[in-house]
This record gives structure tokens, sequence and C-alpha cells, in this order.
């Protein structure tokens, strides 16, 4: 194995999957999932070689308990080796501090697309039709680069449906139309990768992701 040890393998659930908990803390609230091994490249370099590893037919990327998680639905359990090898290689690439000493080397490198320069970009895009109101305008943006930038298994994409504010709390809706819509657990997949990018580009105005 490589400097540092997988912290656990859970057995495979009901669907198949077998989760692999790294100790490492590096993708934060993002998901990220695919079934066709084109699509692995919008993950980056780890995806691509997973999905790669003839044996593997679904992967995810994501967190368990706050620790970087790489669940995979293995179909060869002869690969099982190759699959640690290659998670071990990633493991290789982090330092003390728990994260890559290569930031190119990250587990979801693609996150690298979602910058707050690319947020604004967007942003100004729809500022136009809301100059009063810039939080419709910020979330509209960041529903349309979630699409761009996060493509899913089997395409589809997210509409953005509307802002409200309850409790005191901003609330942002969305459809799923056609998303994902081979994954039993679509929703909270969806609303946690969304979370993900309103708390980084829009902490203070938005405080919940609601499927409609």
């Amino acid at each position: 194995m490589s400097q540092q040890a997988l912290a656990h393998v859970f057995a495979p659930d009901a669907n198949g999957m077998t989760a692999f908990l790294l100790p490492t803390r590096t993708v934060g609230d993002t998901l990220f999932e695919c079934t066709d091994p084109a699509r692995a490249k919008d993950g980056g370099l780890w995806a691509m070689r997973l999905m790669a590893t003839k044996g593997v037919s679904r992967l995810m990327i994501g967190t368990h308990n706050g620790q970087d998680c790489v669940w995979l639905k293995i179909v060869d359990p002869y690969k099982r080796p190759a699959i640690e090898r290659i998670l071990g290689e990633f493991l290789s690439n982090i330092g003390p501090d728990g994260k890559p000493k290569n930031p190119k080397l990250a587990l979801l490198s693609h996150m690298g697309t979602l910058t707050p320069e690319a947020f604004r970009a967007r942003a100004n895009q729809y500022l136009a039709q809301h100059k009063n109101e810039p939080y419709i305008a910020g979330a509209k943006a960041l529903v349309s680069l979630f699409n761009d930038c996060m493509a899913g298994p089997d395409g589809g994409e997210v509409l953005y449906k509307g802002y409200k504010v309850e409790n005191g709390q901003g609330v942002v809706e969305v459809e799923l139309k056609d998303r994902c819509s081979t994954c039993s657990a679509k929703d909270i997949s969806m609303q946690v990768q969304l979370m993900g990018l309103f708390r980084t580009h829009m902490p203070a105005l938005v405080s919940k992701v609601r499927i409609v």
C-alpha cells in the first residue's frame, strides 16, 4: 500500500456499491457520480483511472462522516487489488496536513472549474433581469454553472424554480429534469452537491435547497 492506508472498506450495500473510506478531507460537500467512463473526465484523474478499471460499472466520490469516500460498483471482484492500488497512489500524494501535495491531483480536480470568478461572470448574465434582486441572479448563476460543470451519469439538467425566504432562511427550489433518473438517492445527492456550491458562493443568502 502507500504512505497512508484506507481508513475502512465497507461491505457492498443493497445496490452493490462498495465504500472505500479514506483518511482525508478534501472533497467537502461535493458529490460526483458516474456510470459512463467517457464522463469520468468531469471528475478528474482518479475518477478516470477508477472507471477505466474493467470490472467497475459505477463510481461515486463524496464524503462519509466528513471523510473522503469512494463508492464503487465492482462487477469483477478480481479487480479489487487494482482499485486499492489506485486509491493508494492518491493517498501517496497527500501531505501531513491532509491536503494534496499537488492540487492537480486532488480527488475531485474538476472542482476548480467552479471558481468565484466563474460565478461572478455567470451572475452578470442574470443581473440585467434582476437588477434589484442579486440573490436571484446568483442562485440562477450557480444552477447554470452546476449544469455546465457537473454532468450527471445519464444527462438531464437541474432547473431553477425559485427563491424564497422561510423563517428568515433563504431557500432555493429546483427541479430535476431527467437528472440521475436511475439513482434511487438522486434527491439527496443533488441537494448535497448544490448546497456545497451555495455554501461557498452565497453562504449568507441560501440555507436550504429544495427539490420540487
